[in-house]
This record gives C-alpha cells, sequence and structure tokens, in this order.
C-alpha cells in the first residue's frame, strides 16, 4: 500500500491566556530568535497593544523598531515596504500585532526573507492568525504586480492570543470568527466531495 506524502507546518509554540504578552520575551529568549525585533501593526487599537509590547521588550534588553500598516485593503506595496525595513534594521524576528491586514503583511514579507515570524492577534476573527496562507486579496495583488512565486507564506513560528486583549476586540470581529470557523466545516465537505466526484486530491488534516 502506497501512501502519500504531506507537509504539514505548525507553530512550535502556542500561548494562550490573560496577560499572555508578559510571556513574548520569554518566548523569543526560549526559541532563540535574537534580539533585534520588528513591531508590525495597525494605526488604532493594536499600536496600542504594539506600544506596550515595545516597552516590555525594551525593558528586557530587545533592540525594538516599529513598521505601521496604514493601507486598507494591504498591497504588494505594504509588503514591500515591511521587507526594506527589515533589511535595513537587520530585525532578527518579526512580529505581527492586530488582525488580518498586519498580520498578513508581516507574515508575507518575513517569509521574503526567511526570518522567523511570531503572530501576535488582537481579535479572532480568521483563522489567518496561525495559518500559512495571506488573504485571497493580497495574494492575487501580489501574483498580479510581482509573480506567483511571491505569494507564499509560512505558518507563525508562535502565537501569543492574549485574551485580555482579543475580548476587547469588536463584536463584529468575534461574529466574524465564528462565521469563518463554520464554513471550515463546509469547506471540507465540498472538497470530500470534489475527491469523490472528480478525484482531486483530499487530506484528511
Amino acid at each position: 500500500m502506497s501512501f502519500k506524502t504531506e507537509i504539514m507546518e505548525f507553530p512550535r509554540c502556542v500561548i494562550m491566556g490573560a496577560d499572555a504578552l508578559k510571556k513574548i520575551p520569554y518566548i523569543i529568549q526560549k526559541l532563540a530568535l535574537g534580539n533585534k525585533v520588528q513591531l508590525v501593526s495597525g494605526s488604532t487599537f493594536t499600536k496600542k497593544v504594539a506600544e506596550e509590547i515595545h516597552l516590555m521588550l525594551s525593558d528586557s534588553g530587545f533592540r525594538v523598531s516599529t513598521f505601521t500598516v496604514e493601507s486598507n485593503p494591504v498591497t504588494h506595496v505594504d509588503v514591500k515596504n515591511l521587507a526594506k525595513r527589515l533589511k535595513t534594521d537587520g530585525s532578527s524576528v518579526v512580529l505581527g500585532v492586530g488582525g488580518g491586514r498586519v498580520i498578513d503583511v508581516a507574515k508575507l514579507a518575513s517569509a521574503w526573507l526567511n526570518k522567523p515570524f511570531i503572530s501576535v492577534p488582537t481579535s479572532a476573527s480568521h483563522d489567518g492568525i496561525a495559518s500559512p496562507i495571506v488573504s485571497f486579496l493580497l495574494r492575487m495583488d501580489v501574483s498580479e504586480n510581482m509573480g506567483s512565486e511571491y505569494v507564499e507564506a509560512r505558518a507563525p513560528l508562535a502565537i501569543i492570543a492574549d485574551t485580555s486583549v482579543i475580548s476587547n476586540a469588536s463584536r463584529r470581529s468575534l461574529a466574524a470568527g465564528c462565521g469563518d470557523l463554520i464554513s471550515k466545516i463546509i469547506a471540507v465537505n465540498d472538497w470530500l466531495l470534489a475527491h469523490k466526484i472528480k478525484g482531486e486530491d483530499y487530506s484528511e488534516y
């Protein structure tokens, strides 16, 4: 009997709970990710969270740079700008602090430069906080403007989900997360149906 080879990426470390942000310095040290940190955030609520992390890391002896994602929606330009910053600053690890836009930009730019990426979600509106995939719109934009080889991202090396932060996200964000979770059930069944009818590759994982 032959078995198909599966390649899956999983985070090495997942921290969840109130005050999980306080574990960030420990996680970076535990995973031996260096001391030059690039903090990526949005310009509103997520920036305040990033500022708290900035102070914490600085007090722990890390060198911290910040990058703010202003665009909505984000495009390949945002990813290129962050990639340039990572090269200039010589960052050893990238922390994406925010929701979908911020996480996507940080995830993709870090993948381009082979930098470790840590996901610090401020809402639970989607599964992008843990997956190796960026949004469909960003993938399309990057593919059209730079080439399909640039759309490949990687799963975060660690996820640090502070429930005291996420609980302050909007009800709309939480509802979106519930919808995203429910849609996975439908999507997997659609995939299984395509496997049975069309012979498409299928994996239970």
